[in-house]
């Protein structure tokens, strides 16, 4: 998913720098490219660790999250307004590669002594995110395709 959105960052930029039509039609396509992988396993990721009881909930809360993120992304890019577009688009190339930076980052982190803390945040957030919804928490699957041992969400030997 980090390359996804380092490649989506990407394109957007090359597209800011660009200033013939074909070639920023032929960045947008390839955006469009990285794109598609990252909305299959995000829908993959919330179908398989969403309990089927709540799933229904889970997709519409993050279908609202989605939408809610995009207003406040519109919202602060009309501040951008008066400014050319190459500069908005560079602008708005910054979430993507930011996002993707950071995830990259807490993957390299994960293995770390100073992934330790990392880590303790993400046990805890699955322990208290499954303890609300019923959910047993017995393993994190890692981007990284290691599975992490967690404690029963009721537990707090941690």
């Amino acid at each position: 998913m980090a390359v996804s959105m380092i490649g989506v960052g990407v394109c957007t930029a090359l597209a800011a720098v660009f200033g013939s039509t074909v070639v920023v039609v032929a960045l947008f396509g390839r955006s469009g490219v990285f794109i598609g992988p990252f909305g299959a396993a995000l829908f993959l990721a919330r179908t398989q660790q969403a309990d089927e009881s709540v799933r229904t909930q889970v997709f519409t809360i993050g279908a609202g999250l989605k939408v809610t993120a995009s207003a406040v992304g519109a919202a602060l890019i009309g501040l951008a307004a008066p400014r050319p577009g190459s500069v908005q688009l560079l602008l708005a190339a910054g979430s993507p590669l930011l996002a993707g930076g950071v995830a990259i980052g807490a993957l390299l982190l994960w293995d770390l002594p100073a992934g330790a803390v990392l880590k303790w945040c993400v046990i805890r957030c699955t322990i208290t995110f499954g303890s609300h919804r019923g959910w047993s928490g017995s393993r994190l699957l890692c981007q990284h395709s290691r599975a992490m041992p967690l404690p029963h969400a009721g537990s707090r030997n941690w």
